[in-house]
């Protein structure tokens, strides 16, 4: 889809991340689970029109991803 960029701090010190994103399709997704350590609280598979709400309230690094992700479907963002 495309690659990002972000910063965070690890025991003090600046980290620069780069991060490759990927279609991928899932076969199975009853192992799925938010990855606490992440900070991620909760997932959940959503419908594009939801997708646009919850645009709102994440990154930006993420609000790019998926702006790449649907630029060709029906997410307007």
């Amino acid at each position: 889809i495309c690659t990002t960029w972000h910063t965070y701090s690890m025991n003090g010190k600046g980290i620069l991340k780069l991060t490759k994103w990927y279609r991928m399709t899932c076969k199975d997704d009853l192992g799925m689970k938010p990855q606490h350590e992440e900070d991620i609280e909760h997932l959940e598979w959503m419908p594009a029109k939801k997708v646009e709400n919850a645009m709102a309230n994440t990154y930006s690094s993420i609000r790019f991803v998926l702006k790449q992700y649907f630029s060709d479907n029906e997410l307007v963002g």
